[in-house]
C-alpha cells in the first residue's frame, strides 16, 4: 500500500481553559492508502501538531513530518518502523514532531490491521 493522504481534525471545547485538563482539545488524524482509512490521535497541542505536519523546510533536520509519512510504502510493521526513524531523524528539530507522529503512527497501525483484517495486537 501506498499512504496517500493523513487528514486532521481539530476538535475543541468552545472554550479552553487553564485549568490543568488536557481534555479540553483534541487532534484525531485519519490516513488513507489504497483506499483503506486508519484512525488515530495526536497527543498535545492540536493547532501546533497541525503546523509541524505542513511546515516548510528550514534546513535538513526541520523537514516537515509530511515529507517522511506521504507517499511511503505500508506492507508491514517494518515500515511503520522505518518512517519513525526517518521523522525522527528528518523533523528532530520541530519541536512538535513527535507528537504530531503520535496519531499518525496510531493511524498506521490502524489502517494496516485494517488491510489484513487483523486486530492491531496481533501485528
Amino acid at each position: 500500500m501506498t499512504i496517500e493522504a493523513v487528514d486532521f481534525f481539530y476538535l475543541s471545547m468552545p472554550r479552553v481553559e487553564d485549568i490543568g485538563d488536557g481534555s479540553q482539545d483534541a487532534l484525531v488524524v485519519r490516513v488513507t492508502a489504497d483506499g483503506v482509512e486508519g484512525w488515530g490521535e495526536c497527543e498535545a497541542s492540536p493547532l501546533v501538531s497541525i503546523a509541524a505536519f505542513v511546515t516548510p523546510m528550514s534546513h535538513g533536520a526541520c523537514q516537515p513530518v509530511s515529507a517522511s509519512v506521504l507517499g511511503r510504502t505500508l506492507n508491514g510493521p517494518q515500515d511503520i518502523a522505518a518512517i519513525a526513524a526517518d521523522v525522527a531523524y528528518n523533523s528532530m528539530d520541530v519541536l512538535q514532531a513527535a507528537h504530531t507522529w503520535s496519531g499518525i503512527e496510531m493511524a498506521l497501525w490502524d489502517l494496516l490491521g485494517k488491510a489484513r483484517g487483523e486486530p492491531v495486537w496481533r501485528l
